[in-house]
């Protein structure tokens, strides 16, 4: 496997090594060498060996056989249900613990479903694109997963999972009624889940990004924090371990919901525009790696990696930046957790894979 190391594409990996070390550095600045710190590193070292793994697979093993995308999206479907009777964390069924540690079925999820749609739409040399029905089937395949994480609930991730099945549509000659019905769809959908399923107090958090000076101290409290870590930063931030909103407790998840606003104030706009050009780098190489590849499989699969991604950095510092509502998405390769950051790995070594093994 090691001299297969030579063959890694380091234009996509470098940014994310890069990542890593920023996020290493904004969680020391928030608690020092803390548990946090410590378990992040961890979930860090053991990401690479999951990307080292990934790469010593020979990728064709997921396009050839129909049996492993289908055994790794009906396994995602029982641990999404499996959160319903787990233990609540902030209002939320999402998580398994196993001692301190804890799994979240919604992250492997996204990738579980980008394998399927993959395998489903490059099947029969890609006719299924063209049929009506198939169409309809792959997104009951959608519906599915969506439907056990908005019961968590879950609106970010479910909205994710909208996003790829999008991205394996849009990269066809899909008939504009057939695309505009799928999309309606979704929107429907969206419209059903906020008058049905949202409280009032949900319907305020999303809405409160609008004018979070409504109502300062409750809806709209986490957005004008946020706001104010970010905009407070000037050039070059505070310095290291100096961010006030932190601090002084005004800014709730730091970590992770709200870790690009903790960045901001301590290293200010230099250091989160060094984090987006990073980004900017991995996405334009990822996207460079699905263009110019002929393979159907690789090119749904790179597109809908590439949209996971995109999504969580939309939706993530657009709450941060106060112009989208807070979802609880994290910032990827950034935010501390295990579950997200380990799905990453999994799907970077996927990706890696297919260079090693097509080269």
């Amino acid at each position: 496997m090691f001299h297969d190391l030579r063959k890694l594409d380091w234009w996509l990996l470098t940014p994310v090594l890069a990542l890593f070390l920023a996020s290493l550095l904004n969680l020391y600045g928030i608690g020092g060498f803390d548990s946090f710190f410590i378990k992040q590193l961890i979930f860090v070292l053991v990401g690479l060996v999951l990307l080292l793994f990934f790469v010593s697979i020979d990728f064709r093993i997921f396009r050839e056989s129909s049996i492993l995308p289908s055994l790794l999206y009906v396994a995602s479907l029982i641990f999404l249900f499996g959160t319903l009777y787990s233990s609540e964390v902030r209002g939320i069924k999402a998580w398994f613990f196993i001692g301190s540690f804890g799994f979240e079925p919604s992250e492997i999820t996204k990738l579980a479903l980008i394998l399927f749609l993959a395998k489903f739409f490059s099947s029969n040399g890609g006719q299924r694109t063209n049929q009506p029905f198939s169409l309809g089937i792959s997104l009951i395949y959608t519906l599915i997963p969506i439907g056990f994480i908005l019961l968590q609930p879950d609106f970010g991730s479910a909205a994710v999972l909208g996003a790829i099945w999008l991205s394996a549509l849009m990269n066809f000659k899909i008939k504009k009624t057939h695309m505009l019905f799928s999309t309606g769809v979704l929107v429907l959908l969206g419209i059903v889940i906020w008058i049905f399923m949202l409280a009032p107090y949900q319907k305020a958090r999303f809405t409160a990004f609008l004018d979070p000076l409504e109502d300062p101290r409750g809806s709209g409290f986490q957005n004008l924090q946020a706001q104010i870590s970010v905009g407070s930063g000037n050039w070059l931030g505070y310095g290291v371990q100096n961010a006030t909103q932190v601090k002084l407790g005004y800014l709730s998840e730091p970590r992770n919901d709200f870790a690009f606003a903790a960045f901001a104030q301590q290293f200010g706009f230099l250091g989160t525009s060094l984090v987006v050009i990073l980004y900017g780098l991995f996405l334009y190489r990822l996207s460079s790696i699905g263009i110019f590849t002929k393979d159907r499989f690789v090119h749904i699969f790179v597109f809908g990696f590439l949209i996971f991604i995109s999504t969580h950095l939309i939706i993530n510092i657009g709450m941060n930046i106060g112009v989208l509502p807070v979802t609880g998405i994290p910032l990827s390769f950034f935010s501390y957790g295990g579950s997200h950051l380990l799905t990453l790995m999994s799907g970077l070594g996927i990706v890696q894979s297919i260079k090693v093994h097509t080269s």
